[in-house]
């Protein structure tokens, strides 16, 4: 619905005058933009939580970012590139972050890991014991693609012009984790589920994710020139994303043998500024800075009333530089 009130204002505002022009307003048909940065991560908040009718389960996984000793981010490396058109651009953006961490428990620590036996028995699930020390290791990697669609632009021929965009695209997401709790002393089968959980032991684990998403945003650029040269410019943008789905597992591809049902939540706010120095007449240096802020919930369901809930929280910080061309 916002996406078609959005379609139908910028139909109306196309003929309201000269100060105003279809599409991307810029000098050359279009530009390639490719740029390395660097930044960190900040207010990073996850917790992976299983309840059944609405209570915690015994033995099952209710564990937190924080019991981990991770409350604080990590450094992030980011490449990407974006094609900007009169009406269309295409964005594609690379992340990579590491994280390390090791502490002693709190409380009982239970995860959920992928290559982890114990005389020769394999098991999915770890549980490290209050008092035992422990090391984490985790490297995640974010690939963002997005198409954006620019209706209009006002005030096209002046040095101040604002342009609007719908956002479409997908991030796909890869965690792996490497943890050591020391040598496994036994196994415990708590009775949620006739779950075997190594107590203590050398684990890994891998997590895939592909977030659809949809939003809207917009850039305000100021130009340091005349409207048909070449010189400085000044871009701040912003982009705000999300995605709402509650449906059937199998409605989009994905078979479980514990879970129906899936509801996601997911929200991003973007946004920065860019500044553009000519270097010649068709190349420019760019440099700039971005905030990122992602909140994100993740409800996996069973028709028995069981449930495990996904929580994460972030915001990142970044510097960019490259060149436009």
């Amino acid at each position: 619905m916002k996406t078609l009130l959005f379609l139908i204002l910028s139909l109306s505002i196309l003929q309201a005058g000269d100060n105003i022009a279809g599409g991307r307003i810029q000098n050359q048909d279009r530009y390639l933009e490719l740029y390395g940065g660097y930044g960190t991560m900040h207010s990073l908040e996850g917790r992976v939580q299983e309840t059944q009718n609405g209570s915690l389960i015994s033995g099952g996984l209710d564990t937190s970012l924080v019991d981990l000793n991770i409350d604080s981010g990590s450094d992030v490396v980011s490449f990407g590139g974006q094609l900007t058109g009169k009406w269309f651009s295409l964005l594609v953006d690379y992340r990579q972050s590491s994280i390390n961490a090791s502490g002693t428990a709190q409380s009982e620590i239970r995860l959920s890991v992928d290559d982890l036996s114990f005389n020769g028995q394999q098991l999915d699930y770890l549980l490290i014991p209050v008092g035992s020390e422990y090391t984490v290791d985790a490297d995640t990697s974010w690939l963002g693609v997005g198409l954006r669609f620019t209706p209009f632009t006002l005030n096209p021929q002046g040095s101040f012009r604002f342009t609007p965009w719908l956002h479409l695209g997908a991030q796909y997401i890869v965690s792996d984790f490497s943890i050591d709790s020391g040598n496994t002393l036994n196994i415990e089968v708590p009775g949620f589920d006739n779950r075997a959980y190594a107590v203590n032991g050398n684990a890994s684990g891998e997590a895939q994710l592909i977030v659809p998403e949809y939003g809207l945003g917009a850039e305000f650029r100021i130009l340091f020139h005349e409207a048909d040269t070449s010189g400085p410019e000044m871009v701040f943008f912003g982009t705000w994303k999300i995605l709402d789905y509650d449906g059937a597992l199998e409605d989009i591809g994905v078979e479980d043998e514990t879970f129906d049902n899936m509801t996601v939540s997911y929200t991003s706010l973007e946004f920065g500024t860019n500044f553009y120095l000519p270097v010649s007449d068709s190349l420019d240096l760019l440099l700039g800075l971005i905030y990122e802020q992602v909140d994100s919930n993740t409800v996996l369901q069973s028709s028995s009333n069981y449930q495990r809930e996904i929580d994460l929280n972030y915001s990142m910080f970044g510097l960019r530089a490259g060149l436009r061309f």
